[in-house]
């Protein structure tokens, strides 16, 4: 049978075209991405210095908002220590060859030659965001959510014109003429395809090349191109270049200078694939200045008014990444202190995936969920409801949301159930079968949520008011009963599985003072707490071993599961494309030669004896009888990545976040 793509080689981000005289650059800057996006950890402190200054930061000014340094010296100790991971881990590919084919699919092949491209390599690329533009709605939108207020008609931008963000890529190349002749020979290459001319302007006595967006793409940018110093600065537009220029001539200071640029610096690890800076204040600055609809003076978000530095890393267990936040002056980081985690303990060896954390009423996290779910289901969250008064802040209107919707459930979800889930919680999966799932069979997958309850009676009472509202609104679809577990009583809804012959179950309730969400009776498992526990698994202990130990948050995922997972998943939506050639009409046939004689005599008419379009007749047909060998499941030829493990933390006032996408054999 024959076996269609539903893909097809691409030249487009995010719909839009990359513009070819950049794409080299920022294909390193996918490659350093590809190599180690996933892991996001750190070494012991033991190892820890001052994490090298960038070069490029040296002209870049220091109000930039997104500041990403990559390392393009490709014969550095740390390409070798990548080059020897992407091997272990079973990637068969240089990091020049993985850069090679990325910059050709960006560029469509036409644009970027070989000798240009490796005149950018050896020194290094610095990316960096000036300006995100005046539509910032997608961002005050997500910092609404972050504090559980989405949806209450905050963040809404004021009309007008919008302005384009502003970004620049900064290339230092061992040698500057060769790497700016490159670029430049790119771009006239760019200007000679689109049937356009390079223009030339100049500021503070620098030479801008630019040249025009191309018609027949749909981003509506150009490409710009300058010589500053030892530096080859690439962007859509002359003014892209600007503060680069003002940097190198000492009107602007540099990022590099910045006290809080180095503060952070000093709590990265020294040597780095890839660098990162997030200027907290300047983005706070922007979102007021923009007129983007969110006070940020009214809200605490310190996260947001932070400065946030993180590196990319090789290392002998594997690929890391260090991330540290410094608070603003006179800022808190208002998040529960390192704690040690019981929940590992108490889920099964064989769990797939954990997430453990402290305080989930005070995330705001479930804020949002509710009131959203409960929106729908009752139709009167909203404007109807909680009309804002001038100058309520976001947290005071939820407020208003949740006592109005009291009247309709008779009790308070925000007091008597959200705020009452404090303590350490934990959401994790086992159980879950590649084979039952390729069928849509999800009866046998465990899934838990369980966190502590600070007072148990007030929050199973809230439960089962929630459960009558469910019970209305599930129409017939399913069914509520209760058991006990132990001498607590629960509450269970059963739905019909899709694909299995076993019902869907989902638990919920109060257990030993804890509330439990739970699927297909995952809750069995953890109050049994028999066998063998996540904190007895090798791998999971390999990893932990080498973050650090006091940490409030906690991040696992078990590849050596994950993988076969994905594997299992690509071939059954591979399957889906196959197109068997068994029609019946091949039954008036009586061989396969029989039917392709007469399809060859006259396709028109026997159109249908080749379902496949391959031009052979029937072959499935005729071949059907003929028992297949059963399947062999694929071999994970990536067996050496383990796990990603991550952890939260907090120290010295600062908190951070550290993982390891652990490589072993």
């Amino acid at each position: 049978m024959k076996r269609f793509s539903r893909f097809g080689r691409g030249r487009a981000i995010g719909g839009q075209r990359a513009q070819p005289v950049v794409s080299a650059t920022l294909a390193l800057l996918l490659v350093a991405m590809a190599a180690s996006a996933s892991a996001i950890g750190r070494a012991p402190a033991a190892v820890l210095a001052q994490a090298k200054i960038p070069v490029t930061a040296s002209v870049t000014p220091d109000t930039t908002l997104l500041y990403v340094a990559i390392d393009l010296n490709t014969t550095s100790p740390q390409y070798q220590k990548a080059t020897e991971l992407l091997q272990r881990a079973g990637v068969d590919v240089s990091v020049e060859d993985l850069a090679g084919q990325i910059s050709s699919t960006m560029t469509g092949g036409n644009a970027t030659e070989g000798a240009q491209f490796q005149a950018l390599l050896g020194g290094e690329a610095g990316v960096a965001v000036f300006d995100f533009g005046s539509d910032l709605s997608a961002l005050s939108g997500t910092l609404t959510t972050d504090i559980g207020v989405s949806g209450l008609g905050v963040g809404t931008p004021e009309a007008g014109a919008a302005s384009a963000a502003s970004t620049a890529v900064i290339v230092s190349a061992p040698d500057p003429n060769a790497a700016f002749t490159a670029a430049e020979t790119a771009l006239k290459q760019d200007a000679t395809n689109q049937g356009a001319t390079v223009s030339e302007t100049t500021y503070d006595g620098v030479k801008i090349e630019t040249i025009p967006a191309d018609p027949s793409s749909s981003d509506g940018t150009g490409s710009a191109l300058a010589r500053v110093g030892d530096f080859v600065v690439l962007g859509s537009a002359a003014a892209d270049i600007e503060p680069v220029i003002d940097t190198h001539s000492g009107k602007t200071p540099p990022l590099a200078d910045s006290a809080d640029f180095k503060k952070v610096a000093a709590e990265l690890n020294a040597d780095w694939l890839l660098f990162g800076h997030a200027n907290g204040p300047e983005m706070a600055k922007q979102l007021m200045s923009a007129g983007a609809g969110v006070d940020l003076s009214t809200i605490n978000l310190q996260q947001l008014k932070a400065n946030t530095g993180f590196v990319v890393w090789a290392d002998d267990p594997g690929f890391r990444f260090d991330a540290i936040t410094i608070p603003a002056a006179g800022g808190t980081t208002n998040l529960p202190a390192n704690f040690a985690p019981e929940l590992p303990s108490k889920v099964p060896g064989d769990t797939l995936f954990l997430a453990d954390g402290a305080d989930l009423g005070k995330t705001g996290f479930l804020d949002a969920i509710f009131l959203s779910a409960l929106s729908s289901l009752t139709g009167s969250v909203g404007g109807e409801v909680a009309t804002p008064s001038p100058g309520m802040t976001p947290e005071e209107i939820a407020q208003e949301q949740f006592a109005q919707l009291q009247t309709l459930l008779g009790f308070n979800i925000k007091t008597d159930f959200i705020d009452q889930l404090v303590g350490e919680w934990g959401i994790a999966a086992w159980g879950i079968d590649p084979n039952a799932l390729s069928n849509q069979d999800y009866s046998g997958a465990h899934l838990l949520m369980v966190s502590k309850a600070q007072t148990p009676t007030t929050v199973s009472d809230a439960v089962s008011k929630l459960s009558f509202l469910l019970q209305a609104g599930l129409s017939g679809q399913g069914t509520i009963t209760t058991k006990l577990i132990g001498q607590d009583q629960i509450n269970v809804l059963t739905f019909a599985s899709t694909g299995g012959t076993n019902p869907i179950t989902i638990e919920y309730g109060v257990v030993n003072g804890n509330f439990i969400l739970s699927l297909n009776n995952a809750i069995a498992d953890y109050v049994a707490n028999s066998g063998s526990s996540l904190a007895d698994n090798p791998n999971f202990q390999a990893a932990i071993a080498e973050l650090p130990a006091e940490h409030n948050g906690l991040f696992y995922l078990d590849l050596t599961q994950i993988i076969p997972l994905a594997q299992a998943g690509m071939a059954a939506s591979a399957s889906s494309f196959e197109t068997a050639d068994a029609s019946e009409k091949c039954g008036q046939f009586s061989s396969q030669a029989a039917a392709q004689e007469a399809f060859d005599a006259d396709q028109a008419t026997n159109w249908e004896l080749d379902q496949d379009f391959d031009g052979q007749a029937c072959e499935d047909y005729f071949t059907a009888a003929t028992p297949e060998a059963a399947a062999t499941p694929a071999t994970n030829k990536y067996a050496a990545l383990k796990s990603l493990t991550a952890v939260a933390f907090q120290r010295d006032g600062m908190t951070g976040v550290n993982a390891l996408l652990l490589i072993q054999q």
